[in-house]
């Protein structure tokens, strides 16, 4: 391994370590806050998720963006279990399915 690789390595692990710190913080302060979402996610029920965003008041932008993030986390994990022609092609549909 080269420095840059070593260097590389080691801000991947603190990014990962930041963002683990930042879940656990998340529900430290809103115990109810992952069930609620993956509730909301599953059922489909989009005026309830804007009404648990809107309730957050002036954080709900912040709260969609760590949502967006932990929804792309738990996507890219299921994808990266298939060799990537494959994940592409399982997920041409959803694209698809959401133009624009």
């Amino acid at each position: 391994m080269t420095t840059k690789q070593i260097h590389e390595t080691h801000i991947k692990i603190a990014f990962f370590a930041m963002l683990l710190i930042m879940l656990a913080a998340i529900y430290v302060a809103i115990p109810d806050f992952y069930s609620t979402v993956w509730q909301l996610s599953t059922s489909g029920n989009m005026q309830g998720t804007i009404d648990y965003l809107r309730s957050f008041g002036v954080w709900a932008v912040l709260v969609s963006m760590i949502i967006d993030i932990v929804i792309n986390i738990v996507g890219f994990l299921r994808l990266s279990s298939f060799p990537r022609p494959m994940a592409s092609f399982l997920a041409l549909p959803v694209g698809l399915s959401f133009p624009g």
